[in-house]
């Protein structure tokens, strides 16, 4: 590999420089600093169509254009090859779990040139593209993007920009270059010497071409074109040509001279120097020049400010690919540059990455040489979060595609651990968010209608209880009557439900909750921000409310003296609303504190609320945070966007001086989803990073848990890492403390799923992963039956015995025994009996005593240290030939590796002990419990899930395997053993009181079952179905998921388990009855069967998958706005003075709403007795209702279930329905 330095220091002179420096540094001892400013270790994985890594671009000799952009909307990269000359125009590529998938574009042979852009031109969320004729033609086209209707044979809709004029058109670029909040198209006409922009038009697809305005005009040929703020006002400048191109009014641009003679060079821009003004860099795309990067440190008005820097002193060969993007994910730009091997007169065409470090300094690494390569791209290829090559080149070799794949970074800012704290909760929640609820000093979890006990460092499982009843969407947690522990406040509704109806739970100090009902109701639908403090001072406590709903404002509770038993009052303190998150803060450092709606701010003015608009950003704040981003001591504003599965804008605005000013846009990212976000200093570095959860209901197994690491510390520079993938996120994504190790741990929820799920900040790490604790829980064998709620039993070859014996007296044992005649070896796999319990990966020391003699060669008894099934520990005593062994052994992907083998006194009680400090593993012995012996020592990586005893045999051959009984007296962690040990006071075993009774639930309803049993503490619970126990069913009452036919007759019962032993309820009976729904094809499963769609405007009904539930569901895409716009299901069936319940699920793109109507399908159309509009958003709700039948006597069949979209469509909406239900009510 071809390394090289570059500097703003001419190379003759850095040279002298380095020479004299080397020597210096020999002589100080100081030479290892010399490259510590990059970071340039990075392998690539090179693919080519020509081996058959990806399917070649169709049959052209002539590839010219190529783009990177996400075109399915699936948060991974696609790109497109464009070419003239033979065969299909376009192809695009779709990234596969084995390579890529070519699908077309454009079947036709079009003159295409280099160039091309990409931007949402028609406004229906995704992106379409744009490019124009070469020297042959005078057109400039683009493509109307499918999505999600692709198919890999037929071409996209092609439309006409230009058609008139002169011919080539050499670089397209959209941006917002006029500030007016949307994107125009400036494109290059190179016959005509001229520089063009144009408006995108109100309805693209029915204009052709588009108006378009002469900018710039040259007395030769120009190419060339990017876009960057050159001067620092806020505004995109236009780069092209050599010049930036400033606006001035209208479409009036000025241009300023960086470099005359760079007229026909590719552009990129970007801080390559950070703080000041970009820097530009430019090379000679269809000619051989020098490549220079030019930095302007005054006016960039000024030709004279623009000095030049040449980055490899030699002269490039046609340098058509350039870019300039931070390649090695340290948050500082790189710039990337490719060589052409036009008509084969360049053999040695190179490939370049200069890695920058921020201060205009550059390390040359050579990529490739001898492949050639026009209009190659840099962008994240694969989805792994780095930045990948894209080559393509002109005429050589082709048809050819190349990809460099940047090699994987550890893309997690530390070690993390997922954990699953509730498999299925019964309910969708809203918020989550942590405080200490039994004051055991150890931080909960509560969400919903629950609270999650946090098991501590001892470990164990997570305990779902329930706040209380009618309390079912905790809102927020706080102390309100000042007694010491925290309460809750909440609403009565579930999930997404309409209700706000208030409630709040008065907590005893110990987790249990007296549920009270002194508030008065709010007005809204459900909560999507709240925020609590004494906003007037040292006042009342006052809790202010954000509706989902749009037109309640913002809405405030304001606790009396005496908050258990005085009314809490509501009232309305402002009219403006973003319907979403609040932030508290002293926005503007007044001494009180104001509110954070999104991109608006409501200013406290002592008992009024002023409405300030902070920022004029397009698109719909969701989730917002105030925190300093820049260290400057003023608070900044960082928003995520509502964009459900699409990617969305992550922001932060700068608050300048006067903080009813607009404050500065600041991109972050754009996320899949921004929907769930926290502001915290994660890395512990003194600045404020931020922490986004993807709301993705397309694919949520690609959904990721983000963290934007605040590099520089003034929210310039982020660097992107992975937490998790795969779990989707809504209104969670929290950051707490949860395990007291010092760093922050992420708590989180989503939309599509009931998970709460825990994501531990493994940052302290080494010799210790946590501070020391108690993960393990002792277990002395002291009862009637093996605690099968701390224990698992594992029989692998389904032969061996499980018992307890000396329950009360100082003898009590756990006994395993195995059989003779088959091996139960722990060697090549793990086929030895044992118990194991769940252990969190934590630092602990575990202490065995054992009972039994080793008698017989191949007998063992030890201690399992499990990852999973292929990585594991094994610690033992066996005995060999002639004598007793200690042994350990390493198990990593299911192979060995012996750690230690060594002889000891063959006697009876043997102890044994194992340490983990961290990834350090420790083992000792000891014949009597206090004189103890080191064995093992060594170095392992485990993240540890489970550990317990195990007994087994082994043998060469299956009849040498002797039988073998082991006893073992205790299992203890050291650090808190059982005293005293098999004593022989009586405990009471667990005794029910009050049985499950049999529950009657309609089809798709929840069924609760609970018991009531007494007994020593501590008393656990597992539910079973039919026999069979029920995953993280274990608390006194279960709740069922949503039921179907299949679960009629299904019994329910649950074993209730205390220390002395367990006891079996009687089981109750879940009887589920039908409803049948009287819509035809609810789901759409059939397609458009049964439907009708009407419009006199233009619009289109169809299907589309996924659907919420089943395969599809229905989409209606509108594109103009009609006095009657219905989707209709005819030849309805009703009964009169009859109770029907309607449920379906909807949302549009743009949230408008629709209303439901039942009528008679013929005039005069009476209405039936339903009329009903729900408020729809973004994303999927489900919504129901009940009414009873009007308007006719006897039975009729001639009802229309219509919905109605007038008025609230507007052009360009889509709606997505599933799940349409219609049931009469029975009783």
């Amino acid at each position: 590999m071809i390394e090289r330095r570059n500097s703003r220091t001419s190379l003759v002179f850095m040279k002298k420089i380095l020479c004299i420096t080397f020597f210096l540094l020999i002589s100080l001892g100081a030479i290892q600093t010399v490259s510590a400013a990059y970071d340039t270790d990075i392998t690539w994985t090179h693919l080519s169509s020509k081996t058959g890594d990806i399917p070649p671009p169709g049959s052209s000799i002539q590839q010219t254009a190529s783009l990177i952009l996400d075109i399915d909307k699936d948060g991974i990269n696609d790109f497109i090859i464009g070419s003239r000359k033979g065969g299909s125009s376009l192809f695009w590529y779709k990234k596969s779990p084995s390579g890529w998938t070519r699908y077309l574009i454009e079947s036709d042979t079009l003159s295409v040139e280099a160039g091309g852009a990409f931007n949402d031109i028609d406004g229906d969320g995704d992106l379409d593209v744009v490019f124009g004729g070469d020297w042959q033609s005078n057109k400039v086209w683009w493509w109307e993007n499918p999505y999600p209707q692709y198919d890999p044979d037929k071409s996209w809709v092609r439309r006409e920009i230009k058609n008139s004029g002169a011919n080539q058109h050499h670089d397209e670029i959209f941006g917002d270059f006029d500030g007016d909040g949307k994107n125009e198209l400036v494109f290059w006409n190179q016959k005509a010497n001229k520089l063009f922009l144009a408006d995108i038009p109100a309805d693209p697809k029915s204009t052709q071409p588009w108006p378009y305005t002469e900018i710039w005009s040259s007395d030769i040929s120009a190419e060339g074109i990017g876009k960057s703020d050159i001067d620092k006002d806020g505004k995109v400048d236009l780069i092209a040509g050599g010049r930036w191109f400033k606006h001035t009014g209208g479409t009036d641009y000025t241009a300023y001279v960086i470099d005359d003679s760079q007229r026909t060079s590719r552009i990129a821009a970007g801080d390559l120097i950070v703080g000041g003004n970009p820097e530009i860099v430019m090379v000679p795309g269809d000619a051989s020049g020098r490549l220079k990067w030019y930095e302007c440190t005054g006016d960039p008005a000024d030709p004279k400010c623009w000095v030049g820097h040449d980055l490899l002193g030699f002269d490039v060969d046609h340098g058509h690919s350039l870019d300039v993007v931070d390649i090695n994910n340290d948050g500082k730009l790189d710039i990337f540059a490719a060589e052409m091997n036009l008509n084969g007169g360049n053999p040695k065409a190179k490939n370049w990455v200069f890695f920058g470090n921020g201060d205009g300094n550059f390390e040359t690494k050579l990529i490739s040489e001898g492949i050639g390569n026009h209009e190659s791209k840099v962008a994240d290829l694969d989805g792994d979060l780095d930045v990948d090559i894209l080559g393509k080149p002109y005429n050589w070799d082709t048809p050819r595609i190349d990809i460099w794949l940047n090699s994987p970074i550890n893309h997690s800012l530390e070690p993390w651990d997922r954990q699953l704290i509730d498999a299925q909760k019964p309910w969708r929640a809203l918020f989550i968010t942590s405080a200490d609820m039994d004051n055991d000093g150890h931080k909960d979890i509560i969400t919903g209608g629950w609270w999650y006990k946090n098991p501590g460092i001892q470990g164990g499982n997570w305990i779902r209880n329930t706040i209380g009843q009618p309390l079912n969407n905790m809102a927020t947690v706080y102390d309100f009557d000042n007694d010491g522990d925290m309460d809750v406040l909440g609403t009565q509704g579930k999930g997404s439900d309409p209700n706000a109806i208030f409630v709040w739970g008065r907590n005893d100090g110990s987790g249990k909750f007296t549920i009270l009902n002194n508030i008065e109701p709010g007005d809204g639908d459900f909560l999507q921000g709240v925020a609590v403090g004494r906003f007037q001072g040292n006042s009342k406590l006052e809790i202010v409310l954000s509706w989902h709903e749009d037109g309640k404002g913002i809405q405030m509770l304001t606790l009396p003296p005496d908050p258990s038993n005085d009314i809490w009052s509501l009232s309305r303190i402002s009219t403006t609303s973003q319907d979403e998150a609040l932030s508290a803060g002293d926005i503007d450092r007044d001494g009180d504190i104001d509110l954070l709606l999104g991109t608006k701010w409501l200013n406290n003015n002592g008992g009024s609320w002023e409405p300030y608009t902070l920022n004029p950003s397009s698109g719909s704040p969701d989730r917002n945070k105030l925190a300093d981003i820049n260290g400057d001591g003023r608070l900044d504003a960082i928003v995520g966007f509502e964009a459900a599965s699409i990617p969305g804008k992550l922001a932060w605005y700068e608050q300048g001086d006067k903080a009813t000013s607009i404050w500065q846009e600041n991109i972050v990212a754009n996320v899949i989803g921004p929907m769930s976000l926290d502001v915290t200093d994660i890395d512990n570095d003194g600045d404020q990073d931020i922490i986004a959860g993807e709301h993705s209901i397309i694919n949520p197994s690609g959904a990721k848990l983000l963290i934007f690491e605040n590099s520089d510390g003034n929210g310039k520079i982020w660097n992107k890492y992975v937490i998790y993938t795969g779990d989707e996120h809504h209104d969670g994504a929290q950051t707490v403390d949860i395990d007291n190790d010092g760093d922050l741990d992420v708590i989180s929820i989503g939309w599509t799923h009931e998970k709460v799920i825990l994501y531990e900040n493994k940052a302290i790490k080494n010799t210790q992963i946590k501070t020391p604790g108690k993960p393990v829980l002792s277990d002395d064998f002291n009862s009637q039956t093996l605690n099968t709620s701390l224990w698992t039993i594992i029989d692998p070859k389904s032969d061996s015995r499980f018992g307890i014996s000396g329950y009360g007296t100082p003898d009590a044992l756990l006994s395993i025994t195995v059989p003779a005649g088959t091996s139960h070896d722990v060697w090549n796999g793990n086929f030895a009996p044992r118990i194991m319990q769940s252990v969190n990966n934590t630092d602990f020391e575990i202490e065995i005593k054992f009972q039994s003699q080793l008698n017989s060669q191949y007998q063992t008894q030890g201690l399992i240290v499990e990852q999973d099934s292929q990585n594991y520990l094994r610690f033992d005593i066996f005995k060999d030939e002639i004598n007793t062994r200690i042994f350990a052994a390493s198990f990593t992907g299911g192979s060995p590796t012996v750690r230690y083998n060594a002889v000891i006194s063959p006697v009876n009680p043997l102890y044994l002990r194992v340490k983990r400090a961290g990834n350090e593993w420790m083992q000792s012995y000891s014949y009597d419990g206090t004189i103890w012996t080191n064995a093992a020592s060594f170095d392992h990586t485990l993240t540890v899930t489970s550990a317990g005893p195990f007994v087994g045999n082994q043998g060469n051959q299956e009849n040498s395997s002797p039988a073998f009984t082991g006893l073992i007296d205790y299992f203890f962690n050291t650090l808190s053993p059982i005293a005293p040990e098999d004593s022989n006071t009586y405990v009471e075993p667990p005794v029910i009181t009050i049985q499950p009774v049999n529950q009657n639930v309609k089809e798709g309803r929840n069924a609760t079952f609970s018991v009531v049993a007494t007994g020593a503490s501590p008393l656990s619970y597992q539910w079973q179905k039919n026999g069979i126990d029920i995953p993280g069913a274990t608390d006194a009452m279960f709740t069922t998921s949503a039921t179907t036919i299949s679960d009629n007759g299904s019994n329910y019962r649950v074993n209730v388990i205390n220390p002395a032993g367990s006891v079996l309820s009687d089981p109750a009976t879940l009887t589920v009855y039908f409803r049948p729904n009287i819509i035809t094809n609810p789901g759409f499963e059939e397609g458009t069967t049964s439907w009708n769609f009407y419009t006199r405007g233009i619009g289109s009904f169809g299907v589309i998958q996924p659907g919420l539930e089943g395969n599809n569901s229905a989409q209606l895409a509108l594109a103009s706005e009609d006095s009657n716009i219905q989707l209709y299901q005819k030849g309805i069936t009703l009964e009169p003075n009859t109770s029907y319940q309607l449920s379906f699920a909807a949302f549009s793109t743009r949230g408008n709403n629709v209303t439901v109507r039942l009528i008679q399908h013929v005039s005069p159309y009476n209405n039936y007795g339903l009329d009903f509009t729900p408020n729809l958003s973004k994303s999927w709700q489900t919504f129901t209702t009940e009414f009873n039948t009007t308007g006719f006597t006897d039975i009729v069949n001639d009802g229309r279930l219509m919905f109605w979209f007038t008025p609230f469509a507007t052009s360009g909406d889509t709606y997505y329905i599933d799940e349409i239900k219609l049931e009469k009510i029975n009783g």
